[in-house]
Order: C-alpha cells, then structure tokens, then sequence
C-alpha cells in the first residue's frame, strides 16, 4: 500500500504573511512537525516534504519525512501553484527513482489539527471508489451559505445562493436550511493518471486545481482538523486549541 500512494507536504520558505510560517513555533513545536506526524504515523504513504530551504529541509528529516530534493525556486515563490510543486515532484521520482505512485495527497503544514486516523481512512475510502479521481477534506462552515448577501447600489440582495434549488426565501426558520459544507485544503488526495496531462506544460504557468474537482469525493472532519493558519492571529488561536486538546 506504501510504495503505491506518496503524500507531498509543500513548505516553502519565504512566506509574506507571516515570516518563516511553516516552522513558526505552535504549541511548543514547528508548525511543520504536526502533520509530518499525521502523515508518518498514518502509515497510508511514502511522505516527502517538498522545499526550497534547507532549514526546511533538516527539520523534516527530523521529523520523519523525506526530502529527496530541494525544489527550484522558479516555483517557490508566493505567485507559485500547488500543483506546479506536485508535478515537479511525480516528474523527478519518475525520472530519478523510475517510480510512480498511484495515488498522491497534498497535505499543507498549515492544517496541524489533521489527525492521523483522517489520513488513513482517506487513502482506505479514495482506494476503494475506483469512479472518483480524487478526494478532498470538508466541514459544516460557520457560517452558512444562505448567510450570504450581495449589495447592489444602496440595496442589499438576499438569497443569492442556493442548494438543491431552495435559497433563504424558502425557509422561515435557520434549523431547516439544508446542510452545507465548505471545502478544506487539507487533505487532497487525486489518482496521478489524472495529473499526467500537465507533464508536458510550463511548471510557471501552470495554475491549475490540485485535484479533479469534476470527480471528487468529499470527507467529512470537524472544523478544528479543517482549521487553517495563515495570519498571526492563526497562531494564537492554534496555541489556544493546542492547549484544550491536551
């Protein structure tokens, strides 16, 4: 099952919003080493972190990741795609290893709260739906769609969203709108045949999705697992979270 399914971490270096985020400090450890751990200890997959620092790059070592190679920095910028590094990755296995997973998930280091159990289940479940080309995390939203307005002039518009052909007007009361769930990047995990249509393309100008929204399966996990950093603030919410969860 291992030598069939390969999980990418992407951690680059250089981030604007946040100086050095991916090895900022959060509950006592670098942001980075919670879902190596996740993804180690799911045992679903050959697990690579993917960087272009080598600061980076020890430390996921450490923490139990490969790191075959370091990435160019012509995709390790802030304008660089998730799927740019992915391609680079199944291009240089398949180049300098003569190997080719099946299956590859995208897993950020900005999701710590995964567990290890979503990931296996993810691989088991994706494995078994031999229709769907990929499968991706997702959760009941704060805040609901029929939530949504637009304002147009001095005016506001309601009901500008719909499910299964009902919006807000069709309800009177918030308990009865339908169920709703928001897309987490997570864990993203996509049959590589699917990606094999990009080998040739420009890696620079590639900004496509990271997995086949056309075909894809959802799996459902709690908003903190869904919980992503990206600001300051992120972090003090996530050493708060930390501390209740132990």
């Amino acid at each position: 099952m291992k030598n069939k399914n390969l999980i990418i971490i992407p951690a680059r270096s250089g981030s604007t919003r946040v100086k050095d985020k991916n090895i900022k400090k959060v509950g006592g450890k670098p942001l980075i080493y919670y879902i190596i751990k996740a993804c180690v200890l799911s045992k679903s997959a050959r697990v690579i972190v993917s960087t272009n620092s080598n600061r980076i790059a020890k430390l996921a070592i450490k923490f139990g990741a490969d790191v075959p190679f370091l990435r160019p920095k012509i995709i390790s910028n802030s304008k660089s795609s998730t799927i740019s590094c992915l391609i680079h990755a199944l291009k240089w296995f398949k180049n300098n290893e003569k190997w080719e997973p099946d299956n590859v998930a995208i897993c950020p280091p900005t999701n710590p709260f995964i567990k290890k159990d979503t990931v296996k289940k993810m691989f088991d479940l994706f494995i078994k739906n031999k229709k769907s080309n990929s499968i991706v995390t997702i959760y009941k939203p704060i805040d609901h769609p029929f939530s949504l307005i637009k304002k147009k002039n001095k005016f506001l518009k309601f009901g500008t969203c719909k499910i299964n052909n009902y919006n807000w007007f069709d309800f009177e009361r918030t308990q009865e709108w339908p169920n709703a769930y928001s897309y987490s990047p997570a864990v993203r995990i996509t049959r590589v045949k699917y990606f094999k249509k990009f080998y040739n393309n420009n890696l620079i100008k590639i900004y496509n999705k990271a997995f086949d929204t056309r075909k894809c399966m959802g799996f459902f996990v709690s908003q903190t697992e869904a919980f992503d950093i990206n600001e300051n603030l992120d972090f003090e919410i996530a050493n708060n979270l930390i501390k209740n969860l132990k």
